[in-house]
C-alpha cells in the first residue's frame, strides 16, 4: 500500500511539473484554478482603484452655450412711451397750443411739476424747432405746488414761416431741460378782418388769465396789454392796487373773443391788477421802474 501511495504522489508532481512547463510561469497557472482561489487580497482591490481614478462624467468641461446661460443677467424690458427712470426728474409739458397774434404767436402751455417746492421747481419752458433751433424762452419765477398741472404763456413768439411745426419743452430749476414735451403744428394764420382796428401797434407783451400769480417787470418804452379771453367766462373789470399804471380798455367793431386793456405806465412802483369769474380769479403783479 505505501509503494501505491508513493507512486500515486509521484505521478501528481509530475502532472503538475507538466502543468508549470505549459504554462510558462508559475502565476499562469492560477487562471486554471477556481476564481476564489486565484485573487489575492490586493488584487482584489485593483477595480476599486480604478473606479476612483476614472470619472470622465463629473470632470468634462462644460459647453460655452451653457456657460453663456447660466451667467447671462437679463435685463430689464422698455416700454416705448415709459416715464423717466428717475421719478419728478423733470416737469412734464402736457399740452400746448398757439395763438395768432398779429405778425407773431402767443404759446400757451400746461406744464405738469407735482414736485415743485422753493428748493426745485418749473422754472421755465420754451419753444424750439424740431431741428433744435431755440425760438423763445419763457422764464418761471417761482414754484407752483398748489396749481398743478399749470398754464402760462410766452408771447410774442417769432416763428420763420419755414417752420411748420415747433416743439416746447419745460425746464427744471437744477436738472435743466427735459421730461416729455409736445409738438405743436403752426396753424395757418387767420386772414384780416376789415372790422378789426388795423392802427393799434402790437404790444411787445400780452398778459393773459394763464398768467394769474406771475409778477411783470415793464418800463415806460413797453407796449403790454391784459387780454382776458371770454370763453374763460364774463371777467370782471380789472381792480388796482397801486399807482403805476393804468388801463385803457380797448373796443372792437367785431368780437374777437377777448377783452383787452392797454397798460399805460403813470410811475414807477408796483400795481396789482386783479379780475375775476364766477368761478376763477386772476392776478398779477406789474413793477415799473
Amino acid at each position: 500500500m505505501r509503494d501505491i501511495t508513493r507512486l500515486r504522489h509521484l505521478a501528481v508532481g509530475l502532472a503538475t511539473a507538466a502543468l508549470v512547463s505549459a504554462c510558462g510561469t508559475p502565476e499562469a497557472a492560477d487562471e486554471f484554478l477556481p476564481p476564489q482561489e486565484s485573487r489575492s487580497p490586493e488584487s482584489a482591490e485593483t477595480p476599486a482603484r480604478s473606479d476612483t481614478t476614472t470619472a470622465p462624467q463629473n470632470t468634462a468641461a462644460p459647453s460655452p452655450t451653457a456657460t453663456a446661460s447660466a451667467s447671462a443677467t437679463p435685463r430689464p424690458a422698455v416700454e416705448t412711451g415709459a416715464p423717466p427712470a428717475v421719478a419728478d426728474q423733470f416737469p412734464d409739458v402736457v399740452d400746448a397750443r398757439l395763438e395768432a397774434t398779429g405778425d407773431t404767436w402767443t404759446l400757451h402751455a400746461t406744464i405738469s411739476s407735482p414736485y415743485d417746492s422753493a428748493s426745485r421747481y418749473a422754472d421755465g419752458f420754451r419753444a424750439k424747432s424740431l431741428d433744435g433751433k431755440e425760438l423763445d424762452v419763457r422764464s418761471l419765477a417761482h414754484p407752483h405746488p398748489n396749481e398743478q398741472p399749470f398754464t402760462r404763456t410766452l408771447p410774442e413768439l417769432v416763428i420763420p414761416t419755414s417752420v411748420t411745426k415747433i416743439e416746447v419743452e419745460a425746464r427744471d430749476s437744477v436738472n435743466g431741460w427735459g421730461g416729455a414735451s409736445v409738438i405743436v403744428t403752426v396753424p395757418p394764420r387767420p386772414a384780416p378782418s376789415s372790422g378789426e382796428p388795423t392802427t393799434a401797434p402790437q404790444p411787445e407783451r400780452i398778459i393773459t388769465e394763464d398768467d394769474t400769480g406771475e409778477a411783470f417787470s415793464i418800463s415806460p418804452d413797453t407796449q403790454a396789454v391784459l387780454r382776458l379771453r371770454s370763453s374763460a367766462g364774463a371777467w370782471s373789470e380789472p381792480t388796482l392796487q397801486g399807482s403805476s399804471i393804468t388801463l385803457l380798455e380797448r373796443s372792437f367793431v367785431r368780437d374777437p373773443g377777448y377783452r383787452e386793456w392797454e397798460m399805460r405806465v403813470a410811475d414807477n412802483g408796483l400795481t396789482n391788477v386783479r379780475s375775476q369769474t364766477a368761478d376763477r380769479t386772476f392776478e398779477v403783479s406789474i413793477v415799473v421802474g
